[in-house]
């Protein structure tokens, strides 16, 4: 089903603005294969959500004819460096890793890892409390580099390519814990029925020698054109009040100056702005 979806998308391809003087092809903007609320396919088949807004509006703002394409996450780099795609609005974290292989702009947003668990099964992310428990996560993350590097041999490490797929087994029990960004927790998790009864466990995790400096838009290597031009049309909209319009339509709190709001394992939410939002 997903890859049908897909296949209508990339069969209706979305396009925002005139082409530029001189371009001869759209622009092609990857984004995460079904990662709500950021991209996702609605009932109608078309794509929808944050990182596909922003994309959208960064093309708009530049004046250029964008195709869309979703990818799953796995994909986006190597297609950025083989040239199946030219840029990646698709919550990419800025790590020193990645900036090896590709450029990026500044954050348009950003996230902390947490993790999520029932309070009854696990109480605190200590090794003691940890070992031998089995951890979701989504595969070549940056998630999945710190259970990788850090804890493969205290806890059991399962990946998958989807978050969903993470969230129905956590909800199954086939899962301890998920360690993934608090957005993407909150949204499709914590605030679903198949969320019911779980919350996050200790405070979040922001080295960013681990998880980076915010999410950027990446491009390839040397694409300094492209770049500039995606660095400049971003710092447009963060001034004139659209990319927090677009903000808004997604999120009830701040997603690009903090991270979201806690919720702790007694269900208490500790942003004032946000309360009720559980």
């Amino acid at each position: 089903m997903r890859a049908f979806l897909a296949a209508i998308v990339l069969l209706g391809s979305i396009t925002a603005g005139p082409i530029a003087e001189g371009q001869e092809a759209p622009l092609r903007i990857g984004v995460q294969n079904e990662r709500p609320p950021f991209s996702f396919t609605d009932v109608q088949g078309e794509l929808q959500g944050f990182d596909v807004a922003i994309a959208r509006e960064l093309c708009a703002t530049m004046q250029t004819q964008c195709e869309v394409v979703p990818l799953d996450f796995p994909a986006l780099i190597p297609g950025l460096r083989n040239g199946s795609i030219d840029a990646a609005v698709a919550s990419i974290s800025i790590t020193d890793e990645r900036r090896e292989l590709v450029d990026f702009t500044e954050r348009y947003y950003r996230a902390t890892a947490r993790y999520v668990a029932r309070p009854d099964t696990v109480q605190d992310t200590s090794v003691e409390q940890l070992a031998g428990k089995i951890v979701g996560v989504k595969r070549e993350t940056t998630h999945d580099r710190y259970l990788s590097s850090t804890l493969a041999d205290v806890v059991s490490i399962r990946r998958y390519g989807h978050s969903d797929e993470i969230f129905v087994d956590l909800a199954l029990g086939r899962l301890d814990l998920a360690l993934g960004d608090d957005i993407s927790l909150i949204e499709g998790f914590l605030k679903t029925e198949l969320g019911t009864g779980f919350a996050f466990v200790d405070p979040p995790l922001d080295d960013p020698s681990w998880f980076g400096y915010g999410e950027g838009i990446a491009v390839r290597k040397g694409n300094d054109e492209l770049l500039g031009q995606l660095r400049q049309a971003l710092r447009t909209i963060l001034a004139n009040g659209t990319h927090d319009e677009i903000r808004r339509q997604h999120f009830d709190y701040d997603i690009y100056g903090d991270a979201a709001p806690v919720r702790t394992t007694e269900g208490e939410n500790h942003d004032d702005d946000a309360k009720g939002q559980w």
